[in-house]
């Protein structure tokens, strides 16, 4: 029976890949390396959890838990800008969700992991057009 891990690698490191290309693209302060790094870990711990811990949930709910760490590293106020500004809040979301998207990988909803990808990566392009309208 061949192992469906490494495709699920594959997987999560394409589909996060692509939300960090976007963060990337925008200039923002975590990339594509951040995102996949995230989605890796995620299913390093998914895996040492499901293989050798036993307590899966215990385990994903630190995950959830942890990211909110590091999403709060990349929300910052920015005091050059009007009214100090907070920026960082989109991508500790986008981050937040590769760990969700990894999650959903690693319990074999490929489907749903890349409709989900497909709409925040629509979500993310339409928004600065969006924005721009609604504050003109």
């Amino acid at each position: 029976m061949l192992e469906k891990w490494p495709l699920q690698i594959l997987l999560l490191t394409f589909l996060t890949g692509l939300l960090g290309l976007e963060r990337e693209a925008k200039r923002k302060p975590a990339g594509i390396g951040t995102h996949i790094l995230v989605a890796l870990s995620v299913f390093t711990f998914f895996y040492i959890g499901e293989k050798f811990v036993g307590d899966l949930p215990r385990i994903i709910s630190s995950v959830i838990i942890g990211i909110g760490f590091i999403g709060g590293g990349v929300i910052v106020k920015h005091p050059e800008k009007i009214g100090e500004e907070v920026i960082g809040i989109t991508t500790a979301a986008t981050l937040w969700f590769a760990v969700a998207i990894s999650l959903l990988v690693c319990v074999e909803e490929y489907l749903l992991a890349m409709v989900l990808t497909l709409l925040a990566l629509g979500v993310l392009k339409a928004r600065i057009p969006l924005k721009e309208k609604l504050h003109h």
